[in-house]
């Protein structure tokens, strides 16, 4: 059965484009779909819909919500906002895990102080800080917020940027820094300019992974993917099965993100013993090899109980545990791929595929297979917490 369907994108920014590229995706797999955008349609009365069989919609200002409450062809929702639509499904991405993947990314690296810059008239900015605060109370690191109300979407340079580089500076040092977006971000990295060494002081990341932006910051930018062409595919994939009958959750469908791309804005190990740091760098570029505490030894030129001391009272665990983390690190980035599970252990140095599944859950809670699910798929929740 053929669909007509309409796409209300509205964006700013390229989040936008993302989200049309996955629904572009789905749709070049479902030619029976006939998807119907242009950027200036702006519907004002229920008439503008008709002819449809469904719709996708990204409110903005240009869209009255009464309008999408009171249509009768179903309607699948990827906005960010959280507010309630009525009986509206929605899919986006899991922003709580976002700000989690932030600040494993610096205690991964030996950072003890972390802190949070957002705006807090924006939910997904919200969730992504509960994430991160999360993460890092629970590995016991000290924790500091910068909070400003500021404009809705977004805040002026002149009113934070003082700001934030005087708060900066009272902050103990290494300090690890996540925005609550690469625009954001940029913020922090143009305060610490001429004052704070980035990465060395303050390493920052951002959200979004904007290539152009991200690449043309000073230092290069790293940044956390949301992966918007899955959220855009798996909306449209939802609206399919709403158009044949079919009845929605009741709950949001969040997605978790996609990967940190790591620039030189955080690439560097938070440790003041430089043998630590050494050792920790060599263990991250090698993962993939058949690492052995004894070829670190060699590397940076220590003996094995020196170098189990040190790293002891460095980051508070082993040199082994290290090696530990990093292939698991690398696992879930091959677990994105389609390469089977027990290549996934090979190619991270596991001795069998049983051993790979039993630590990877011991790490994460959750086997090699469901793990890659909820990368695929996504997962249904009801967070209260957020509410």
């Amino acid at each position: 059965m053929a669909f007509r369907v309409g796409l209300l994108i509205h964006s700013p920014d390229n989040s936008g484009n993302q989200l049309l590229d996955g629904i572009v995706q789905y749709v070049r797999l479902n030619p029976h779909w006939n998807a119907e955008y242009t950027a200036w349609w702006r519907p004002k009365r229920l008439a503008d819909f008709l002819g449809l069989d469904g719709i996708i919609i990204r409110p903005s200002q240009n869209l009255p919500i009464r309008l999408v409450t009171n249509l009768s062809i179903p309607v699948v929702d990827v906005s960010s906002s959280h507010r309630k639509l009525s009986h509206i499904p929605r899919v986006g991405v899991d922003n709580v895990t976002v700000g989690r993947v932030g600040a494993r990314h610096f205690l991964d690296r030996g950072h003890k102080n972390l802190a949070f810059v957002g705006r807090t008239k924006l939910v997904f900015a919200r969730h992504r800080s509960q994430g991160f605060e999360q993460v890092a109370q629970d590995a016991g690191a000290n924790v500091f917020f910068f909070k400003s109300s500021g404009r809705l979407w977004g805040w002026s340079r002149e009113s934070v940027l003082g700001p934030i580089a005087q708060w900066l500076k009272t902050l103990p040092r290494p300090l690890g820094v996540m925005a609550d977006s690469d625009n954001t971000a940029r913020l922090v990295l143009e305060a610490c300019r001429g004052h704070l060494r980035v990465p060395e002081e303050i390493a920052v990341i951002g959200v979004d992974n904007d290539d152009h932006l991200c690449e043309l910051s000073t230092p290069a930018l790293s940044s956390i993917a949301l992966d918007l062409q899955r959220v855009g595919f798996r909306a449209a994939s939802l609206l399919e099965e709403l158009m044949n009958g079919g009845k929605a959750a009741r709950d949001p469908l969040y997605l978790p993100p996609g990967e940190l791309h790591v620039r030189r804005s955080s690439d560097v190990f938070a440790v003041q013993d430089q043998v630590v740091a050494n050792a920790m760098r060599y263990i991250q570029d090698n993962a993939h090899e058949g690492l052995t505490v004894r070829n670190i030894c060699r590397h940076v030129m220590t003996a094995p109980r020196s170098l189990e001391l040190r790293f002891r009272q460095a980051i508070g665990r082993s040199p082994r545990e290290e090696i530990r983390l990093a292939r698991i690190r690398l696992a879930k980035k091959l677990l994105a791929t389609p390469i089977s599970i027990a290549s996934v252990a090979a190619k991270v140095g596991f001795s069998s595929q049983s051993r790979f599944g039993f630590l990877f859950k011991q790490d994460t809670g959750m086997s090699p297979l469901t793990y890659r699910r909820q990368l695929h798929e996504g997962r249904e929740a009801a967070r209260k917490s957020r509410k």
